[in-house]
């Protein structure tokens, strides 16, 4: 399960980064006009409509179908990009131009639906399995960042630099394939998991959960122990939380009638739109948390890291930053599995402060040509704080605010966070 959710978030990363493995490509078809920038826009506008799709399809659709669905979309629009744009190169200017915009937002609104309900998904289990999610992330990234240095050191002819880029694409895109059967693997587990939960129930195993922790732990009742009174109002064994998706997710001691009131929360528009309210009423300081982790992060990566020049490694200083962000920033991440013993306010006091770094790193920049901050000493250092605190609080605050929440609620609070997430990265 922890490998299927890691290269979930492989397949999240893949479609956004050929853009960028592709960039020497649209620079030379669209010369003169800044197609990075309309990339940019497309790609942040897009991901929050996914985010909020996201959102609002929880009880319309199983996790299952919002997953393969969002791949399924990008990854559509990622073999449209592939064939008729590099392989066949058929389309006038003006309709690449717009379809590569389309193709970024398809792809921009795939993978951020697909990541919302993963999130929601992983939310719903102990607090390893959002990391899985991240650290595949963050190793995607790592290996793009190969690719990054393979295009830079090693100097080849356009046409063979041309189909090695394409090549190396493929390759990605292969890994995406891959989430489709890995998918519906975590999918057979799921259910062989709730189908055994059932049986041991029905024998007289009683499960109970703490969400504190993140850890779930389970007391057995031997089989020639009474049963529990077959009152209705007495019995606490064996109710299942069952989803707007039909899916159970989580076991509780919770009396006899319970599951039906945990539906009826869900039943029309009012009860899931207060639904959503009772959860951003509860995780407020880790949504405002998450979302001020990554606008800090996105309005100096990479953009202000590219600005950076040092006169010792000319033009490699901005690789240099790059890799040490990437590297760091998987760290954190890691160093997230220790966990904290801090709330969300505390935690969300510690993200804006973090903004200190953001502003010491822009000193490296201005002024242009002279900055006060010259030496690249500075700039590797301040992209390493923000790249491991962005790695560490960004996945606390996701993997923490899961446990804040009742059973009930953590696959909504796993949808509401990445939207947050999703939003403070666009503000970024």
């Amino acid at each position: 399960l922890y490998l299927c959710l890691l290269f979930c978030g492989i397949g999240l990363v893949i479609p956004t980064q050929i853009f960028i493995i592709g960039h020497p490509f649209y620079q030379s078809k669209f010369k003169g006009h800044n197609i990075t920038e309309d990339l940019e826009t497309t790609t942040t506008v897009f991901s929050v409509v996914g985010a909020l799709g996201g959102l609002a399809l929880i009880e319309v659709f199983s996790t299952k179908a919002r997953v393969l669905g969002g791949f399924g979309v990008s990854l559509l629009a990622v073999l449209f990009v592939t064939v008729f744009n590099l392989w066949w190169d058929v389309l006038s200017t003006r309709v690449l131009h717009i379809s590569t915009l389309v193709s970024s937002g398809l792809i921009a609104v795939g993978t951020s639906l697909a990541q919302s309900s993963i999130y929601g998904y992983s939310t719903q289990m102990p607090m390893k399995y959002s990391q899985a999610v991240m650290m595949g992330e963050s190793e995607c990234f790592l290996t793009f960042l190969l690719g990054h240095f393979y295009n830079l050191f090693i100097f080849l002819p356009p046409a063979v630099g041309e189909i090695t880029m394409t090549l190396f694409k493929n390759v990605f895109e292969g890994f995406q394939l891959d989430d489709f059967p890995l998918n519906a693997e975590v999918y057979q587990i799921t259910c062989l998991m709730d189908e055994e939960t059932r049986r041991l129930t029905s024998s007289g195993v009683s499960y109970s959960t703490t969400t504190g922790e993140g850890e779930s732990r389970r007391s057995v009742r031997d089989e020639n122990e009474s049963a529990p009174s077959s009152s209705p109002e007495d019995d606490t064994s064996g109710s299942y939380y069952v989803t707007g998706s039909g899916r159970v997710t989580s076991i509780e001691m919770m009396p006899v009638g319970a599951q039906d009131e945990m539906r009826a929360v869900w039943e029309g528009d009012e009860g899931a739109i207060l639904h959503r309210m009772e959860v951003v009423i509860e995780l407020w300081a880790y949504m405002l948390g998450i979302a001020t982790i990554y606008l800090v992060t996105n309005s100096v990566y990479p953009a202000l890291l590219l600005e950076v020049h040092s006169s010792e490694l000319g033009n490699h200083s901005s690789t240099l930053l790059l890799s040490v962000w990437s590297t760091f920033e998987a760290i954190g991440r890691g160093l997230a599995s220790l966990g904290t013993s801090w709330g969300g306010p505390h935690l969300l006091i510690l993200a804006v402060n973090r903004a200190l770094f953001a502003d010491i790193l822009l000193l490296c920049v201005i002024p242009l040509g002279h900055a006060l901050l010259g030496h690249i000493v500075f700039a590797v250092v301040c992209s390493a704080v923000l790249a491991l605190t962005n790695g560490q609080w960004g996945t606390l605050f996701m993997s923490e605010g899961g446990g804040q929440v009742s059973d009930a609620n953590k696959e909504v609070a796993g949808v509401v966070l990445t939207t947050s997430m999703r939003m403070g990265i666009g503000a970024g």
